[in-house]
């Protein structure tokens, strides 16, 4: 689970980006355990990182 986040927020997050297709989930017993969709979303979440951390270096 997210650090700090309830679980109804965390599970409200999921769903949302499982709707968006940027996210999917796989039952593993009584969890779920979910992975970035593709590599399409892998390689924005990488950009969107590199410009967060671009930003606090200026």
């Amino acid at each position: 689970m997210a650090r700090g986040r309830a679980p109804p927020t965390v599970s409200n997050h999921l769903r949302l980006l499982r709707h968006l297709d940027l996210v999917a989930g796989r039952r593993d017993g009584r969890s779920v355990v979910y992975e970035l969709h593709d590599e399409h979303v892998t390689a924005l979440l990488r950009q969107v990182l590199e410009h967060v951390h671009h930003g606090r270096r200026a």
